[in-house]
């Protein structure tokens, strides 16, 4: 039970940590592109690479 319980706040941690990252990546693009003045269809675009990105994010180490 407690290597169990280990694991899942190790996993936790790393959920936060990523969703941390993916926010702080999200930001930084969103100040970029909004200082370059792009249309709505862009950053409609630009709101949907994210998810993508997702998958390919490696899993941090704790």
């Amino acid at each position: 039970m407690h290597i169990k319980r280990e694991r899942i706040i190790t996993m936790c941690r790393h959920i936060n940590i990523t969703t941390t990252v993916i926010t702080v990546r999200i930001t930084d693009i969103v100040n970029v592109y909004s200082s370059i003045n792009i249309t709505g269809e862009s950053a409609s675009l630009l709101i949907s690479m994210p998810a993508s990105l997702l998958t390919s994010i490696p899993v941090l180490p704790s």
